[in-house]
């Protein structure tokens, strides 16, 4: 764990901040001039606060004990690559390689070329690539230096929607293989509910909100909460276990097979019967066990389920819940509209 405790009087912005990171992605979020990029500055060191406490694998950094860039074994990402234009890709790579303490073996770097799909390109210079290749050879230079901490200024912003939804699987394998903190600015909450594990919500340089993103969703924008679904895609289905069942959707023909999928399910998009499926056309369901039933908003409740492992949400007018009888204990089938679900899958 990583703690994050920041000071700091600036023209136009009060910063005052103190959160913790996991080995997670954690989204970074809130309106311009909020502080999200000052406190990646910050942290990287391109910067001194008036007051200041980071502690990082047993160090702790002090405004009085406030290590260089350099020293500190942390990447960060710009949001407009920065690479060197006078190397080749391949020089670009080995640069911070060279100046690092303890860099990624040399398999784990090939690993990180074939996964970003760079191999061929690294004869070439910054000025033959394009934007999409220039985010792929910035991020394989932030992470092959063996950082204890990985951020992300606005890593997605500039990439068209397909390779947005690639980079953000990519994102996420990678945190996976590495095991360590990725820290990453975004202001596209569509973006974050698909990349991110937490989020962090800034507003007015102060931590208005820390936690998971579907309560942030909730909280910040009047989303009803979500559940988040891992599987894989094979033959145009996605696939899920659900402790004896497995879930089965057909409808992700377009995503190809993927050995890790992560899909994000609106609780709008998880219906409810009292028995199995029949006649419809979203005819994809798991037995469920409620454990609570919440009043919401408008009419509506929010009735938690377990099925094997995952926890689901589901938003139903409080009519339904009286006209199926619902209680906590009870047993129902949850059926998931697979149209939606394919929308909504990062990988």
């Amino acid at each position: 764990m990583i703690g994050v405790a920041l000071k700091t009087q600036q023209a136009a912005l009060d910063l005052d901040v103190s959160f913790t990171l996991q080995n997670e992605v954690t989204a970074l979020a809130g309106p311009s001039g909020a502080g999200k990029s000052s406190v990646l500055r910050l942290v990287a060191g391109l910067g001194r606060p008036s007051d200041a406490r980071i502690d990082i694998e047993g160090q702790h950094w002090t405004q009085h004990h406030w290590p260089r860039p350099e020293a500190r074994n942390v990447s960060l990402m710009f949001q407009g690559h920065h690479l060197f234009a006078h190397m080749s890709v391949s020089a670009n790579l080995a640069y911070g390689v060279r100046r690092a303490a303890a860099p990624l073996s040399t398999d784990q770097r090939a690993d990180i070329i074939a996964t970003l799909g760079i191999g061929a390109i690294l004869h070439r210079m910054p000025a033959q690539l394009s934007g999409g290749e220039k985010q792929r050879v910035a991020l394989a230079r932030a992470l092959m230096p063996g950082p204890r901490l990985v951020m992300m200024d606005e890593p997605l912003s500039a990439l068209d929607p397909d390779l947005r939804r690639a980079t953000i699987g990519l994102l996420r394998r990678l945190q996976a293989q590495l095991a360590i903190p990725f820290l990453v600015v975004s202001h596209d909450w569509h973006d974050i509910t698909r990349l991110a594990d937490r989020v962090i919500y800034l507003q007015h340089g102060r931590v208005d909100y820390a936690g998971d993103v579907t309560t942030a969703m909730h909280r910040l924008h009047g989303v009803p909460p979500a559940t988040q679904l891992m599987g894989r895609i094979e033959a145009g289905y996605f696939h899920a276990v659900f402790g004896a069942e497995e879930l089965r959707i057909e409808g992700f023909a377009a995503h190809g097979d993927q050995a890790r999928a992560l899909v994000h399910v609106a609780a709008d998009d998880i219906m409810l019967s009292l028995h199995p499926p029949s006649g419809l056309s979203a005819c994809a369901s798991v037995r469920a066990g409620i454990t609570a039933i919440n009043e919401a908003e408008g009419g509506f409740a929010h009735v938690h389920l377990t099925a094997g492992a995952h926890q689901l949400l589901s938003r139903i007018t409080l009519g339904s819940v009286a006209r199926l009888d619902l209680k906590v204990g009870m047993s129902v089938h949850a059926l998931f509209k697979a149209a939606a679900l394919a929308r909504n899958t990062a990988y």
